[in-house]
């Protein structure tokens, strides 16, 4: 009943703030709910350092060039009240081994957000990960297994849900939402580069007349999620 209740309004959004909007999945949600709100003001918090702009090609919003984990958002935003706050910043590569970096960067961008949204309780949608559970083995996951993160992006991760819960369990009218992403891929993702998904970089050797580098014997099954797939659940 909840959800359908929020869905129903979701049709009368005036206003959406999207953090990491000018990245892969970030651009690919903004376009999306522009197009599906088209009487909607969207605004784009994004400090370019995983994201470009190219993706926001016909962008018809605002955008603030700002990195959310130092943002001081009663200086930028005042008591602007948002509709809804979806939230894709995040320092997405896997391979930045740097703890603090990470940590600061990624937990402390959603605990400055949250505290923005706490005094209106904006619903808040976050970016998580599948990294959160871990190395996959034969198991299927579910989301109330214990996490496993094997690197420091994906313990990032872990604690953004740690830090969702402790604020839902203290306003429990909130509605805050993680999605966990599983190996996305599709447009504009193009600037990442060797960060892309393995289906853009066997796409790219191909282009190129290349053979595709494929690891060991190329028997490793594992699944991808088309972006716009990812953005509409994302929007729901």
């Amino acid at each position: 009943v909840s959800l359908g209740l929020f869905m129903k309004k979701s049709s009368d959004l005036k206003k959406i703030l999207v953090t990491g909007g000018a990245g892969f999945i970030g651009s690919n949600l903004v376009l999306t709910l522009q197009e599906r709100h088209p009487k909607a003001w969207i605004v784009v918090v994004d400090d370019f350092r995983s994201g470009h702009f190219k993706n926001l090609v016909g962008f018809r919003g605002d955008v603030v060039a700002a990195d959310v984990s130092r943002l001081n958002w009663r200086d930028s935003f005042g008591k602007e009240k948002f509709d809804v706050i979806f939230h894709e910043a995040s320092i997405t590569d896997t391979t930045e081994h740097n703890q603090p970096l990470q940590v600061h960067d990624n937990v402390e961008g959603f605990r400055r957000l949250l505290e923005f949204a706490r005094p209106n309780k904006t619903p808040v949608v976050y970016a998580s990960s599948a990294a959160t559970y871990g190395i996959g083995g034969k198991t299927v996951s579910r989301e109330d297994q214990p996490p496993k993160p094997a690197n420091i992006y994906a313990f990032s991760k872990v604690i953004l849900d740690n830090l969702a819960r402790e604020y839902a369990r203290r306003f429990s009218r909130w509605k805050i939402v993680g999605v966990r992403y599983f190996n996305v891929y599709g447009p504009r993702e193009t600037h990442k580069g060797a960060a892309a998904s393995m289906i853009y970089q066997l796409a790219q050797q191909i282009r190129a007349e290349k053979r595709p580098r494929v690891f060991k014997h190329g028997e490793q099954k594992r699944d991808f999620v088309y972006v716009k797939d990812a953005v509409e659940a994302t929007r729901l």
